[in-house]
């Protein structure tokens, strides 16, 4: 009986370890800053932690807009940011003051790893 007890909380504490090992906060909302300002390149770019095995889509909240133009999305494995991993060829919003759903194209033979940093912008 004392056997099977130890057994037994040594298989608790090894499967606690697996699960912290990946344990990151997802981030629900940031704020963001312009990476560049050239007149019809703006972009805006946030850093997050990968807490997922694979990205369905990304949501992007648009505020007053003058400009119709659909807004793209591009997601890069840091570090370097040179690595495209996913992106979305362009969404539209239908009004101001709106989240625009942004589904993800994953890059052939690329892919999402826990714990690893990505910049979306």
């Amino acid at each position: 009986m004392k056997a099977v007890a130890i057994l037994l909380m040594a298989l608790a504490s090894v499967s606690l370890g697996l699960v912290q090992v990946y344990s990151v906060e997802p981030v629900k909302a940031a704020w963001s800053g312009w990476t560049r300002t050239i007149l019809g390149q703006d972009t805006i770019s946030q850093t997050i932690t990968c807490n997922w095995d694979s990205i369905v889509y990304c949501e992007l909240f648009v505020g007053d807009f003058s400009d119709t133009g659909a807004y793209k999305v591009d997601v890069y494995e840091l570090p370097g940011g040179t690595n495209r991993v996913a992106y979305n060829d362009g969404e539209n919003a239908t009004r101001p003051h709106t989240w625009v759903k942004m589904p993800l194209t994953t890059v052939s033979g690329q892919s999402f790893t826990k714990g690893k940093q990505y910049e979306f912008k």
